[in-house]
């Protein structure tokens, strides 16, 4: 810890803290008279407050980062809800088309049934009673 690593300096030994070697942080090792203690406690301090500033830089970097993506993502779900219900109005646009294709075809089988459409009608209509034989002539 950053405690331990200081008190460990101020006390004159020369060993850094585990996994933090003298020249990652950017002190000396101290050596000499307890008159330089202070001085070391006070670059040991600057190079972790150096250390600090830069870990808090690249920790905001992150940040807006992270703000820029979470803000992407965002516009891509608005857009996919605006895709989500445009496929909805479509599909029910389908579904009433249908019905009304299902109306019209109703309305013409009613209308044929009735035999309002004989003049129009490519095949005549048959009297079911009257059998009717058709013959091919195959030459």
């Amino acid at each position: 810890s950053l405690l331990a690593h200081v008190a460990a300096r101020v006390g004159g030994q020369s060993s850094p803290a585990p996994g933090k070697p003298h020249e990652r942080c950017g002190a000396a090792p101290m050596t000499g008279p307890p008159s330089a203690a202070g001085g070391g406690l006070e670059e040991a301090l600057q190079a972790e407050h150096d250390t600090l500033e830069d870990l808090k830089t690249m920790m905001q970097m992150t940040m807006e980062r992270m703000q820029k993506a979470i803000h992407k993502v965002q516009r891509e779900e608005a857009s996919l809800e605006r895709d989500r219900e445009k496929l909805e109005e479509d599909l029910a646009d389908v579904h009433q088309r249908e019905a009304e294709v299902d109306r019209l075809r109703a309305e013409i089988d009613a209308l044929k049934s009735r035999g309002l459409f004989a003049c129009c009608a490519a095949r005549p209509r048959l009297d079911p009673d009257v059998e009717v034989a058709v013959h091919h002539h195959h030459p």
